[in-house]
């Protein structure tokens, strides 16, 4: 981690959300028509040079990147190295990406962390600009600030084109403007078995509970919104109040990621897409049916697990009231 116990009290990142997860992957055109037609969300760029393909359902520049394994490095825009050695050998999460309210606001936390000896690696991708960090059990993580409106315009003016070098934070040139969406319309896949929303939530698996509680708290700045070390669970909100993240003891499972949500409309979106993924022949792996959400779970063409869910009002309930099966899904 680089940093030393006592020092995390004043680091504090502070995202507002989760906004992207990007993963490795067997093959990258196979997964690519997956998250297309499958989960329904749609490629929007393709980066030749690192393996990589971008996808978005109209909230963000994308709700997942997919990379090629690959044992070749990956260098970018000139000769910035975009997936350090000794990674990305196998799939699996590359890392999960972190929306900050601007630009201003990464480099304040930028300035805390390296007066505090955080070790981390700094990004300019051209849409966005990054600080990247690893958490205690090797989870790569990004907070990042959107630095241009149009992400569709700069994507069709970079298509098969290295777009992400290196950034020098300066706070005296920092930028205050917000560009998130609030308010948009999902670019709906035609076909496809899900219509997703955006991606919304990730559940995380912890060899060192209290070690990674801690973490996420006094690092990554995230607020614990239910659960604590002594029940074996925690849910985490960033600035913008939605559950982001649980994380759980991983008793006999492997630590990491268990596995990514995406948000739908409501309820009868959760029913047209068991429809849709039957009618495709993928199986679902699990259905949750409680008093805090519907949804469905499947997983990608290497094994890894994705929850379609829609919320439905009230409190998160306690993980020991839910069946074994389901406590996992907790958010």
């Amino acid at each position: 981690m680089g940093l030393n116990q006592s020092a995390q009290l004043n680091v504090r990142l502070g995202p507002r959300r989760l906004g992207h997860a990007n993963i490795f992957v067997s093959d990258v055109e196979k997964a690519s028509g997956f998250y297309s037609a499958v989960c329904g969300v749609r490629g929007v760029f393709r980066e030749p040079g690192i393996m990589a393909i971008f996808h978005s359902n109209g909230n963000s520049h994308h709700d997942v990147g997919l990379m090629q394994v690959t044992e070749q490095p990956r260098v970018g825009r000139g000769g910035h190295v975009q997936v350090s050695s000794g990674r990305g050998f196998t799939p699996g999460l590359n890392h999960l990406g972190f929306e900050m309210e601007n630009e201003k606001t990464l480099v304040a936390a930028w300035e805390r962390a390296k007066a505090l000896g955080l070790e981390m690696r700094t990004t300019d991708h051209g849409m966005s600009h990054s600080i990247y960090v690893f958490d205690p059990e090797g989870n790569y993580l990004e907070f990042y600030a959107d630095m241009i409106d149009d992400w569709r315009s700069f994507y069709s003016s970079n298509e098969n084109q290295l777009i992400s070098g290196d950034w020098h934070p300066d706070p005296a040139k920092a930028d205050e403007s917000r560009r998130y969406s609030t308010s948009f319309e999902p670019d709906a896949v035609p076909g496809a078995a899900s219509r997703p929303r955006r991606i919304s939530r990730v559940t995380l698996l912890a060899d060192d509970l209290p070690l990674m509680a801690n973490y996420y708290r006094e690092v990554a700045g995230l607020k614990v919104i239910a659960g604590g070390e002594s029940e074996g669970c925690l849910v985490f909100s960033g600035t913008a109040g939605e559950p982001s993240m649980a994380l759980f003891a991983r008793g006999s499972s492997p630590k990491g990621l268990h596995h990514l949500s995406f948000e739908l409309a409501d309820e009868a979106a959760v029913d047209e897409g068991a429809r849709g993924l039957s009618e495709k022949g993928i199986p679902v792996l699990a259905r949750i049916d409680n008093a805090w959400k519907k949804s469905l779970v499947i997983s990608d063409p290497d094994g890894m697990k994705i929850e379609f869910y829609a919320q439905r009002p009230g409190s998160l309930p306690a993980p020991a009231s839910l069946p074994q099966a389901e406590r996992l899904f907790l958010i």
